[in-house]
């Protein structure tokens, strides 16, 4: 008799893989990963729960009922309620696999993580107390009974079932590497009762401090996320792929050809990269913190991604090992425009173009999936595993992608947590990251350049005190930010104007691409409104913000661009959007207040390339009516802190000019650290104590309590339609019905043109069609009521409807 563990249609015709086979393969695709790795960790012990892990997680599949369920049709498992609960596997085969790790006298720690490991390997993880509890009756609890309950009528159908013969292989593959895996016998003699009090008590020992279990949470998410990552890849019938090698010549290559010209600016880039690539060559691998600093476009890109290739290169020459270089960023926007720059050095590379995918990856949440290996199209499931485990050699992705594997629990997020072991993460735009979460950020950064042999660039304009005793490649900064004396910042903050008032006071000067960035969605839009009410007919207006639609934002960049490159007069409205990254230049920016490292960030949209003239940047103090307090929406969106910090430090000053920059970032974060509350203990403990997630998180903290951007479960997704395409896409989306899963991918990637976050709260104020918990939609018919084609969401005055 056969055994099976997966199926699938291929050209009409139905596929399935031996179940022997799948464990067999995910066992030596887990073993061999993580045998290339280099770390700090008890290696041979991780390697044998591996075995166990990756050998035992489908178990369960060996029951008539997984088996019924597997070959069924699909109008039948839709009828099959009768025995579709013991079809479940993923409980029974973690009490094996827990009482296998136990007879191969595994310490308790391990035998947690083998446990836990296959429980989870279909969802996200959960806590101690609620997969396993610290008393002998916590079985009586109704979850777990049921568990087990279910568990023991799977275990007396396997008795009836050939899984000792079909399992012979198995048992050898293990024995083979030092793992005994054959005590079914043993198994089936025991009250599963019992096993699981046998975790129970390991939990209640640990509870209580009587026992000398080591809990490291990093080795146990990496058992994990391996699992995982490779149990989905085989499913899937996706190979490992050959690393390859890239040489930092190409930098060199790209650099000649796109900095070549004789402005003062290509000087200063040219003259910077080379300043970085001599300090490279005499770094010491030992250190494991690099800082790039520098005024805004002077070229950190293409110098930060030299310096990760040439870590790359020398570790490679030291180690054997090829080293991941991850590159992060705040925002999708800039992620997309730093991929490209990617994509166009790495062009030159041989393989590049028939491999595009094994070279170069980008992941976000609107990313678009398509590529190539071996010279022929990806599938778009295919595309997607590569792409959400990171199996390339260079990832483009956000922070929030970063640190959500770093200290995560979501299934979706750790299938690359392996991956980022041995690699050089470039942070780019540092300081977009909330000083309130530095402590967290510093402790994961020093624990995993430790732990896991990962290397951290750290870029910006502004770089804040984020580590201790890192090594500045930049050279001289400080000269550098003297040389470049571009803009002049007024500080006008004694003044309170509302935003109608501050458009009205800048709109007519003279200068020909203004632009003004306010903190919040409501504020923008109301000066957006009143400068289309009385700009004159020959200036050209546009608004960006995250209230629009992606396919809209791109139209309006491209559009402001194409304005400015033909000298056209054009003022644009904005958020915070255009503040790092965006390689735009205006000749005026009135920006509201904003934390001092933002105000420079901002700056750096003005006169970006020119050195004859000065640009000019104003600080204004941005009030809802003439009364309000200094700092009103600077309160709102970044604190009280920071608003009184800024306010402080430039209440006595007129203009500050952008060679003064430095001196005055400095301040900035000195007073900023004296004022700093909060630490990552809270995060520390709860990864030590596996206490990833709960329902009821408010009681306790969780792992999944930190996150790099706060109230993310408050925020829901709404898709407009735009236009015909808009009506096309969605209509296909709710009517699928034989779609397979890569259409449902393709699709998805299309919708999300035309997707734009907003917080629960506002769907009272717009009208909307409900379709999932957190997913709404504006019917084309309702744009006139809940969308604007200039400004995005509107706010109905009436109340809101939701149908």
């Amino acid at each position: 008799m056969n055994f099976y563990s997966h199926k699938w249609y291929e050209n009409g015709n139905v596929k399935c893989r031996l179940l022997k086979t799948h464990l067999i393969e995910v066992g030596e695709n887990v073993y061999n990963s993580l045998n290339e790795l280099k770390f700090n960790g008890n290696v041979e012990l991780l390697l044998k729960s591996s075995i166990i892990i990756s050998c035992l997680h489908d178990f369960g599949k060996y029951t008539s009922f997984f088996q019924n369920y597997l070959m069924s049709d699909k109008d039948s498992k839709s009828k099959s309620d009768g025995y579709s609960k013991y079809k479940s596997h993923a409980f029974i085969s973690a009490l094996y696999a827990a009482y296998c790790a136990s007879k191969n006298n595994l310490p308790n720690e391990y035998i947690f993580y083998v446990y836990l490991s296959i429980k989870h390997h279909h969802g996200n993880l959960c806590n101690l107390d609620s997969d396993i509890g610290t008393s002998t009756q916590d079985f009586l609890r109704p979850k777990i009974s049921e568990d087990i309950k279910i568990a023991k009528k799977q275990l007396e159908d396997l008795k009836h079932e050939p899984i000792k013969k079909d399992m012979e292989d198995i048992f050898t593959f293990g024995s083979n590497h030092g793992v005994l895996l054959n005590f079914i016998d043993d198994f089936f003699k025991e009250d599963l009762t019992n096993i699981f009090n046998m975790l129970v008590k390991i939990n209640k020992n640990r509870c209580l401090n009587n026992t000398n279990m080591n809990i490291d949470f990093s080795e146990f998410l990496l058992l994990y996320s391996l699992l995982i990552d490779n149990d989905k890849r085989n499913a899937a019938s996706i190979k490992n792929y050959d690393r390859k090698d890239i040489s930092p010549d190409i930098i060199d290559k790209y650099k000649n050809q796109n900095l070549s010209g004789k402005t003062e600016i290509n000087k200063i880039r040219n003259n910077f990269y080379e300043s970085v690539k001599k300090n490279v060559q005499n770094i010491d691998l030992n250190d494991h913190f690099f800082t790039i600093t520098s005024p805004t476009g002077t070229g950190k890109t293409i110098s930060g991604l030299y310096t990760a290739f040439s870590i790359r290169n020398k570790l490679f020459k030291n180690t054997g090992n090829i080293f991941r270089i991850i590159y992060t960023l705040p925002f999708t926007t800039i992620v997309d425009q730093n991929y490209d720059t990617g994509r166009n050095i790495l062009e030159t590379c041989s393989g590049f173009k028939n491999n595009d995918e094994r070279y170069i990856i980008k992941h976000h949440h609107l990313s678009i999936l398509s590529g190539k290996i071996d010279d022929e199209e990806l599938s778009a499931d295919e595309v997607l595993m590569l792409t959400e485990d990171w199996d390339s050699e260079i990832i483009f992705t956000t922070f929030v992608q970063l640190f959500s594997a770093l200290a995560g629990y979501k299934n979706k997020n750790l299938k690359k947590y392996y991956r980022i072991i041995n690699s050089i993460v470039i942070l780019d735009e540092i300081q977009a990251i909330d000083i309130a979460k530095w402590p967290q950020i510093r402790y994961l950064m020093n624990y995993y350049a430790k732990k896991f042999n990962i290397y951290f660039i750290l870029m910006s304009a502004t770089l804040p005190e984020l580590v201790n005793n890192s090594i500045e490649l930049g050279g001289d900064y400080q000269k550098r930010f003297e040389e470049l004396n571009r803009v002049n910042m007024h500080i006008n903050i004694l003044e309170r104007l509302t935003p109608k008032e501050i458009v009205k006071k800048y709109m007519y000067h003279s200068e020909t691409a203004k632009l003004f960035v306010f903190n919040t969605i409501n504020t923008s839009i109301e000066a957006f409104n009143y400068l289309k009410e009385n700009v004159s007919n020959d200036v050209n207006t546009y608004y960006l913000s995250s209230n629009i639609v992606p396919i809209k934002k791109k139209d309006v960049i491209d559009n402001i661009n194409k304005d400015i490159k033909n000298n056209k007069k054009i003022i644009v409205v904005a958020t915070q959007i255009f503040e790092a990254g965006v390689d735009i230049s205006f000749d005026m920016v009135i920006r509201d207040i904003a934390p001092i490292d933002s105000l420079i960030q901002s700056s750096g949209r003005v006169n970006r390339n020119s050195f004859n003239t000065r640009g000019n940047m104003y600080i204004v103090n941005c009030v809802p009516e003439k009364n309000g307090y200094d700092g009103y929406y600077c309160r709102q969106v970044y604190g009280k802190i920071h608003t009184d910090t800024t306010i402080k430090i430039l209440s006595d000053r007129k203009i500050v000019e952008e060679k003064d920059y430095l001196k005055l970032i400095k301040h900035y974060y000195n007073e900023i650290n004296q004022n700093l509350i909060g630490s990552s203990e809270n995060l520390q403990n709860a990864l030590n104590k596996l206490d990833f997630n709960s329902k009821n998180r408010d009681e306790h903290y969780y792992v999944s309590n930190f996150s790099m951007i706060d109230d993310m479960d408050k925020y829901i997704s709404i898709f407009v339609e735009l236009d015909s395409n808009a009506m096309r896409i969605i209509d296909t989306y709710i009517n699928r019905k034989s779609y397979e899963r890569a259409d449902i991918i393709q699709l998805k990637r299309e919708m999300y043109n035309y997707i734009i976050s907003a917080r629960i709260e506002d769907i009272k104020n717009i009208t909307c069609e409900k379709l999932y918990s957190d997913f709404y939609i504006i019917r084309n018919n309702y744009l006139e009521n809940s969308y604007s084609n200039d400004t995005g969401l509107k706010k109905a005055s009436d109340g809101s409807i939701v149908i």
